[in-house]
């Protein structure tokens, strides 16, 4: 009874000092505090939830500040199929109604389910419990949609550049090894030898004479 007393007392502490900016936020933050409890409550029981990357669910965000995503929403799982598998939580990306016109955003289209036509904003990736899942899911990307998801998750959490960076020294190194093996046919011609551990023997034959 007294925790039930003190909790009583914060949300009307918390009522009244929200109430003098925006009425209509506190109720809605008052209502999503209530379904939070009840949310809590049953997590347990989807914690083992079977869930796939590039899935789509209906998912309670929750009632949230400023411009972070709210309410219920269609969200796609973008989590590692493993941590899936293992984990009581996943990572999850927003669909938007929102045009977004911006490299983190990736645009859909569901002519036969227009709840998934939209923009996947990965600029506002979260991660949830599988409590908050609602449901079955209610599509699935195709891998031309997840492959552009994977491009706006780098360029959104800023490792895009390094993939770029990398991708560069590797074609450096792959072109060196190219003009390495093109010195090595030359030389391997020039002496009559097939063999690249060859050369070496075939050196050490002409230095000798």
């Amino acid at each position: 009874m007294a925790l039930i007393k003190r909790m009583v007392s914060l949300i009307e502490r918390m009522a009244n000092r929200l109430n003098q900016f925006d009425p209509d936020k506190t109720m809605k933050l008052l209502d999503w505090t209530i379904r939070k409890f009840r949310i809590q409550a049953n997590a347990h029981l989807h914690n083992n939830k079977v869930i796939y990357r590039g899935e789509v669910y209906w998912c309670y965000l929750g009632e949230n500040i400023g411009n972070e995503e709210s309410k219920k929403r269609p969200v796609v799982i973008i989590q590692n199929q493993k941590g899936n598998d293992h984990s009581p939580t996943t990572i999850v990306a927003p669909i938007t109604n929102a045009t977004i016109d911006l490299p983190i955003a990736v645009p859909i289209n569901r002519a036969q389910n227009p709840n998934v036509t939209g923009t996947i904003d990965l600029g506002q990736i979260k991660v949830v419990h599988k409590a908050r899942l609602i449901g079955n899911s209610i599509d699935k990307l195709k891998n031309s949609e997840l492959k552009k998801v994977d491009m706006a998750i780098m360029k959104s959490v800023g490792t895009y550049n390094h993939l770029i960076r990398e991708q560069r020294k590797f074609e450096q190194k792959e072109r060196y090894a190219k003009s390495l093996n093109q010195v090595l046919s030359e030389i391997k011609k020039e002496l009559g030898i097939t063999k690249n551990e060859d050369i070496l023997n075939a050196i050490k034959s002409i230095k000798s004479k």
